[in-house]
């Protein structure tokens, strides 16, 4: 039993590094000024609306949906991107997901953007920024 928590633990803390570490390395940099004024958001999504796509979405991405524990945030203006991915300027909903894996066990929480461009889902990463 005690081997089984070591694992577990070396195991979250081994996902949690490289979650922060992808965090600090997405895109590289954080948007300069200039884009951030110049940034096309498209239209306003209502955070309804994008939290029915979005659990839609997760539909397909979860192993087993119907386990999902969720902690939305507001809808907001923001950006994403992903390693040498452009930035992408849009409606960003951060969710927290804890779902269950292919071995029937929780995953833990972790930390997702959705990026909706003119109203539909044009991305879904791991978290990177929102313009507060």
């Amino acid at each position: 039993m005690k081997s089984v928590i070591t694992k577990i633990l070396m195991t979250t803390t081994l996902l949690s590094a490289i979650g922060l570490t992808a965090c600090a390395s997405l895109h590289g940099e954080l948007p300069t000024d200039e884009e951030l004024v110049g940034a096309d958001y498209g239209s306003p999504i209502s955070q309804q609306e994008a939290v029915r796509q979005a659990k839609i979405f997760l539909q397909h991405e979860l192993k087993d949906p119907g386990s999902a524990m969720i902690d939305w945030g507001p809808i907001k203006k923001g950006w994403t991107g992903y390693y040498n991915t452009p930035l992408q300027f849009g409606y960003v909903l951060s969710a927290n997901i804890n779902a269950k894996n292919s071995y029937g066990g929780y995953t833990g929480y972790q930390q997702r953007q959705f990026c909706f461009l003119n109203g539909v889902i044009s991305r879904c990463l791991p978290r990177t920024g929102t313009k507060n």
